[in-house]
């Protein structure tokens, strides 16, 4: 059996978990509304769920080189939306933070694909 340690990491426009959340959930709220305005009660008890374990997770620093894809300011990011300082590169991707794995997926992956070939691939061990 091989053990693989992590080449990288790869985030898709996280806000910082240590900010205020409410004018992030408020922003990506009425976006989804706007987007998706048949969101049932299942989905809105999701999100309420998933905020809940933002506000008591910690993350710890990633060991792996991390890229952060950050959706384009001028197409529909929040400037009340801090990223999340997970130190590494930042790359702004020609999208809107919905758009990033929709219509500009492809752009998105580009990026992605641009930046892996940076990072040194990961060692590979053999147990004994």
């Amino acid at each position: 059996m091989q053990a693989v340690t992590t080449a990288g990491v790869v985030l898709l426009d996280l806000f910082d978990p240590a900010s205020d959340q409410q004018p992030v959930f408020a922003w990506a709220m009425g976006r989804v509304l706007d987007r998706y305005p048949a969101v049932d009660d299942e989905g809105l008890l999701t999100m309420g769920a998933y905020l809940c374990l933002l506000d008591r997770w910690t993350s710890p620093q990633p060991a792996a080189p991390t890229l952060l894809v950050a959706a384009d300011p001028r197409r529909g990011r929040s400037a009340r939306w801090p990223l999340w300082p997970a130190g590494g590169t930042v790359a702004v991707a020609g999208a809107d933070h919905f758009s990033l794995v929709e219509e500009h997926a492809g752009r998105t992956a580009e990026v992605v694909d641009s930046w892996l070939g940076t990072v040194p691939a990961a060692d590979v061990k053999e147990d004994s």
